[in-house]
């Protein structure tokens, strides 16, 4: 009769100790979390088309002479030129001819650029103008400005307005916006003759 009872109270023992063991084996997973980060999109983008080339540009014949030269836009993509000379003999300003042979010939093709847009949105275009230092033949100035939009209307900016730069709506359809930069040249009679010259940097920023 006692060991029965005794086998009795050892089963219920027996079952909460396996059913408290700790497991054998155990597993797990894991993944990443991630994301692809950009800069926001621009509004627009520029790219340089084309230097400023004077072309072929003449020294003064008189050492006091300054000959003085212009590469303008015209229209959607003509180019209009100008010399002029101020000093020497003749004193004051002369237009061409000039008397001491001031001219110029070969190609000449304006500063341009394509602004790219890439959604709508207001764009301040801000032309500056880098010239080196200690230099002879250098560019003087920036003359004009046109910018042809995608639809081809045409605004021009003489050089009084192209300081503060030129306002454009870039639209809610992509489109290139063409910008044509003229400028202003010097040669004194003192300086000497050098192929393919430096003369000067035409810069383009957009702030929008």
């Amino acid at each position: 009769m006692r060991a029965r009872l005794t086998a009795r109270l050892m089963l219920p023992a027996l079952a909460l100790a396996l059913t408290t063991a700790p497991l054998a084996a155990q597993d797990s997973a894991e993944v990443d979390a991630v994301a692809d980060v950009v800069r926001a999109s621009d509004t627009a983008s520029v790219t340089g088309a084309l230097n400023l080339d004077f072309g072929t540009i003449a020294i003064p014949r008189e050492s006091a002479a300054t000959c003085l030269y212009q590469v303008n836009p015209s229209g959607g993509s003509g180019v209009s030129l100008r010399v002029e000379q101020t000093g020497g003999p003749s004193g004051g300003s002369v237009s061409n001819p000039t008397p001491d042979g001031c001219s110029i010939s070969g190609t000449q093709t304006t500063a341009e650029f394509f602004i790219s847009c890439q959604q709508a949105g207001p764009v301040l275009v801000q032309p500056t103008l880098q010239v080196p230092a200690n230099q002879g033949v250098r560019m003087e100035r920036l003359t004009g400005m046109s910018i042809v939009a995608p639809n081809g209307t045409i605004q021009t900016f003489d050089p009084g307005n192209i300081g503060g730069g030129a306002p454009l709506n870039c639209p809610a359809t992509p489109g290139d916006f063409r910008v044509r930069l003229g400028g202003e040249a010097s040669v004194r009679g003192f300086d000497q003759p050098q192929p393919n010259l430096n003369i000067g940097r035409v810069r383009i920023d957009l702030n929008y």
